[in-house]
């Protein structure tokens, strides 16, 4: 859905963590916990899936 999404609004770049942080390496973990705050910060659009059960469920859900 996200990546979807992502091209629908004709953006470039699409940062998933899960996928741009090394799943299960804590220090990548930490390394990348520290530059989190500076990815939202400059993000043009932050999509979120809060009603998903997993990192692979689609952000799309019923009402």
């Amino acid at each position: 859905d996200a990546v979807n999404l992502t091209r629908k609004l004709r953006f470039q770049y699409l940062w998933i963590d899960c996928f741009c942080i090394i799943q299960g390496d804590a220090a990548d973990f930490q390394i990348e916990c520290a530059r989190t705050a500076q990815i939202f910060e400059n993000a043009a659009l932050t999509i979120l899936g809060p009603a998903a059960k997993d990192s692979y469920a689609g952000i799309s859900h019923q009402r």
